[in-house]
């Protein structure tokens, strides 16, 4: 899950206040029975962002043959087929708009020449390094996606990926800490140096082996 991710880069008390902050103003989600019509035409609303039935639908068959291309041999229909995996898809887009919401709502957004940039930028898009057209629409086809539906995912993932660096690399400081730090940078210090020249320092002694032995069997409850 999207949330549980931002968990594991925050701890503590910051971590549950940042949370609650993302959560409690986009807390309205309601999820339709069972997947089944007679709910509405929705599966669930955040906010006032509806997932349809057909996004879900979508949704889930891409993960399906994306899950079938990585599992191989091992893959089970039936087992994605059980209710709960949907379930669990369903609650992974809930907290994917839920992210996108909350990042949109702090102004975290991708222009669309930089969404552009990135798609040309996709090695499966390419052949010999440069982008190609025809590929990229074969690809989104063999995924049952329209170029519009593909880069509104791409658009959404950037979104949603920009708001875990931006709580993590963001600085937050108690009073305490700024009044340290204030106190620091405005120290001042006093200290004095003496300057020896090697050659007029002593020689270091030389001791023999057998007086290096004779002063640690002296000294052996110090070992």
């Amino acid at each position: 899950m999207v949330l549980q991710s931002i968990r594991e880069r925050l701890t503590g008390i910051l971590a549950f206040a940042i949370l609650g902050i993302l959560i409690v103003p986009f807390a309205l989600v309601g999820v339709n029975e069972y997947f089944t019509a007679s709910g509405g035409n929705n599966v669930a609303r955040v906010n006032d962002t509806e997932i349809t039935f057909n996004d879900f639908n979508q949704s889930y068959s891409n993960y399906r043959r994306r899950m079938q291309s990585i599992m191989g041999a091992a893959y089970d229909p039936v087992q994605f087929d059980q209710l709960v995996m949907r379930r669990e898809h369903l609650e992974s887009l809930i907290d994917q708009e839920l992210i996108t919401q909350a990042a949109q709502s702090m102004g975290l957004d991708v222009d669309d020449d930089t969404l552009a940039e990135e798609i040309r930028n996709i090695p499966a898009f390419q052949v010999d390094g440069q982008f190609n057209a025809d590929v990229y629409q074969s690809r989104l086809l063999s995924q049952g996606l329209t170029p519009k539906q593909f880069q509104n995912e791409m658009r959404g993932q950037f979104v949603f990926t920009q708001l875990p660096k931006s709580i993590s690399v963001s600085s937050i400081a108690t009073p305490t800490e700024i009044e340290e730090f204030v106190a620091l940078i405005d120290q001042k210090r006093t200290f004095s140096a003496v300057l020896v020249a090697a050659e007029t320092a002593d020689p270091a002694p030389e001791f023999s082996q057998e007086e290096i032995v004779a002063w640690y069997d002296s000294h052996t409850n110090d070992y």
